[in-house]
């Protein structure tokens, strides 16, 4: 599996189970029944959601049920998009 994390603004949202994040302020612990994510009383602006993505072995695996060229174009817009998300965060 490949991971990445992505930014996320705790006014947009905050995390939906018990963890430790990575914030604004460094790692944070949260939990789920008291729905503030701070540290020493100091409120988080974002914290980074953790994502998985298919390994490169499982996009090469993987197929799309049209035709033979399509299914490469697909496969080729999957990489890329994952590429580039892999980039752009953080």
């Amino acid at each position: 599996m490949n991971t990445i994390y992505r930014k996320v603004s705790t006014k947009e949202r905050l995390p939906k189970a018990t963890d430790v994040y990575y914030t604004d302020l460094g790692k944070t612990p949260f939990f789920d029944d008291e729905k503030k994510l701070e540290l020493n009383n100091t409120p988080a602006l974002w914290w980074m959601e953790k994502i998985e993505l298919p390994s490169n072995e499982q996009i090469e695996r993987s197929s799309c049920p049209d035709l033979e060229t399509e299914k490469k174009g697909w496969k080729r817009g999957l990489k890329y998009m994952i590429d580039s998300l892999k980039t752009k965060i953080i």
